[in-house]
């Protein structure tokens, strides 16, 4: 992303209409770094796959966990590109499938996880809370950046590397360092 690679531009107009003088009509162009949602399609189902194994929930459940984490992260990049009148459904869409990443890790998993001893449903409970926490401001960050456009470029790549890094190094890290404590795993 600092080369200019895995970036596009979405072209808006914004016309304004004045009552005792000319309408005046601005054009922008935002930049949309798309590479970055390749990266959250490839690490989250990844992150999701952990937490699956973690609680034991069957393989459906993780099926379904992997499709609502790549409809979310599709169509929010849809919503990216889309006009004024389209992205917004696209932006529910990308809810919807967060919800579905709610329910079944937080819901589901729970529910398998009561199978394991007290330390392993303790630990899954903490680290799946602190993911769901995590991936929960992605859609608002989406909403305020991509879709209002109220948060400049600057501050949209400051909020999401600060994401990452807790999603995806904080995660690893808390995970690897969990494992030989956790008998039951």
């Amino acid at each position: 992303m600092a080369m200019g690679y895995g970036v596009s531009y979405k072209h808006y107009t914004n016309h304004k209409h004045h009552k005792h003088s000319p309408d005046t009509i601005q054009e922008t162009c935002r930049e949309v770094y798309w590479i970055r949602y390749v990266n959250w399609m490839l690490t989250v189902p990844l992150i999701l796959t952990c937490l699956s194994f973690l609680s034991g929930v069957n393989g459906a459940s993780l099926l379904v966990s992997i499709s609502a984490a790549l409809v979310m992260f599709v169509a929010a990049l849809s919503s990216s590109f889309m006009d004024k009148h389209y992205q917004w459904a696209w932006f529910v869409i990308s809810c919807l499938g967060y919800l579905t990443i709610v329910y079944q890790t937080g819901f589901q998993g729970r529910r398998a996880s009561l199978a394991k001893d007290q330390q392993a449903r303790n630990f899954y409970t903490s680290i799946a809370s602190f993911s769901l926490a995590v991936l929960l401001v992605y859609p608002i960050i989406w909403a305020i950046s991509n879709n209002a456009r109220k948060m400049s470029i600057d501050a949209e790549i400051i909020v999401f590397a600060i994401l990452d890094i807790l999603l995806q190094g904080v995660f690893g890290y808390w995970l690897i360092a969990s494992y030989n404590t956790i008998r039951s795993m």
